[in-house]
């Protein structure tokens, strides 16, 4: 099973989020209003700053509720021990994250062929930092999923608790 941890950083609007993209290799998610309830659109890219520049013109071109409701959130990744981030990964990355949230063209450019292209990885992902709508935890493996959260949940303890 490969193992990622996310860091997402936002919500941004285009143009912030254009500024704040310096990742070379990394992954984003569109939602709308500043306090989203959904995810509309997740994207890889090599260049993420070219990247949101397309989706902005695109999202503009078509109309679809306006490049001022639309923030971006950027997401950087790192692999845990064992795993590595590559083309092949980030693709990976992309389509489970696409199909555990069940995006279904919601915005513009949610190509169902990435959707279809989804090998059924073992992929686990632990997103922290501003993480908008998702989960802490994602995971293919629904058993696997819920014993991860039920005994990940911790309480903060005081030292004169100890």
């Amino acid at each position: 099973m490969d193992c990622y941890q996310i860091e997402w950083q936002g919500p941004y609007s285009f143009d912030e989020a254009e500024r704040r993209a310096t990742l070379d290799l990394g992954i984003y998610m569109e939602c709308i209003g500043k306090r989203p309830r959904g995810v509309q659109y997740v994207g890889h890219s090599r260049d993420i700053s070219k990247r949101l520049r397309d989706q902005r013109l695109a999202i503009t071109r078509h109309g679809s509720k306006g490049r001022s409701q639309v923030f971006d959130f950027l997401g950087e990744i790192k692999p845990f021990e064992g795993s590595e981030l590559t083309r092949d990964s980030l693709l990976d990355i992309e389509s489970f994250l696409m199909n555990t949230l069940r995006l279904q063209h919601k915005l513009v450019g949610n190509d169902p062929q990435t959707t279809k292209q989804y090998r059924k990885k073992q992929i686990l992902v632990i997103n922290i930092g501003k993480i908008g709508p998702l989960d802490k935890v994602m995971c293919h493996d629904e058993r696997l999923l819920q014993s991860l959260k039920k005994n990940l949940k911790t309480k903060p303890q005081r030292s004169d608790d100890w």
